[in-house]
């Protein structure tokens, strides 16, 4: 078990289901708005969220660390195959989440965030390539679900990804086998 402080952005599905995923791993963690702290700039000169610092002062940023730490230092011995048990596992785990932190969530903030029409149509077509893509992977059936035949934590993050589709009014109906996972994942107690 761990114990800290998990600096988040509350707004950002980057941070927002980090704290639950503590918890599932049985970490006992404080979690801060990261503005609210005026040293957190001090402490991560960065300014980047998410941000763990442990109680020993050991740091950890970027989603994926932050992750990955959290995992490998549950003393519950069933939480440490949440990132995949086998080496394929792990290594499809990692691909996942590279994938929907990078690619995926670059293609929405184009269309979220964008003022100009041309870059918010490029983000619909990237969107669009890339839904196709998952869509097209999970058909294929060679797991359940996106690196395993059981919920990891990429499929918590991609989940929370995708509940963020609706508020910018993106229709995903038409990727059958998407709507199929995204109905899977979200009876995982970590979806709630």
């Amino acid at each position: 078990m761990v114990s800290g402080t998990l600096y988040v952005m509350s707004v950002s599905p980057r941070s927002s289901w980090l704290p639950a995923l503590a918890k599932f791993c049985g970490h006992e963690i404080k979690v801060v708005e990261h503005k609210d702290d005026p040293n957190f700039k001090s402490i991560f000169p960065l300014g980047k969220t998410p941000a763990f610092i442990a109680d020993d002062g050991e740091k950890v940023t970027e989603m994926l660390a932050v992750v990955e730490y959290f995992i490998i230092n549950s003393s519950d011995e069933t939480k440490a195959g949440f990132a995949g048990k086998t080496n394929k596992e792990k290594v499809q785990h990692l691909r996942w989440m590279s994938f929907i932190n990078s690619d995926f969530i670059t293609s929405l903030v184009k269309i979220a965030f964008s003022n100009d029409e041309n870059t918010k149509a490029e983000g619909r077509t990237l969107f669009a390539n890339q839904a196709s893509y998952i869509n097209d992977i999970l058909a294929e059936g060679k797991t359940t679900f996106l690196a395993a035949d059981r919920v990891l934590a990429v499929d918590i993050f991609a989940y929370k990804i995708f509940q963020s589709l609706a508020h910018l009014g993106i229709d995903i109906s038409e990727y059958k086998n998407l709507v199929k996972y995204i109905d899977a994942v979200k009876s995982h107690e970590l979806a709630a």
